[in-house]
């Protein structure tokens, strides 16, 4: 994934990827890391929040897994249509908030 980011000239979309990875793959502090990065950048890079919940859900943060995809969702983020077959998000789908999101998409 570093290769990666390198090749996209930096794509905050691999960023993100990249931040899933690590978080999945049990390498919280980078993971974190790359949550930091992504969270201080001017709001016109415009970060994929959809992803950032990835992240979260991945590092084992179901609550700010959700308040992503609440700020996803207020921002029409195109990626929550994903949310009802995310594999990652099958954990999720007995919460009540998760399942209202999902009502309020349309899924």
């Amino acid at each position: 994934m570093k290769r990666a980011e390198e090749l996209s000239n930096e794509s905050l979309m691999v960023t993100a990827g990249k931040g899933q990875v690590y978080a999945a793959a049990g390498m919280r502090r980078q993971a974190e890391e790359v949550l930091a990065n992504l969270e201080a950048l001017p709001p016109e890079r415009h970060v994929v929040l959809y992803h950032v919940a990835l992240i979260h859900h991945f590092l084992g943060d179901k609550k700010k897994a959700l308040r992503a995809l609440e700020s996803a969702f207020e921002q029409r983020d195109l990626w929550l249509v994903w949310s009802g077959v995310e594999p990652a998000f099958d954990d999720l789908r007995k919460d009540a908030s998760f399942q209202n999101l999902l009502e309020r998409i349309g899924l």
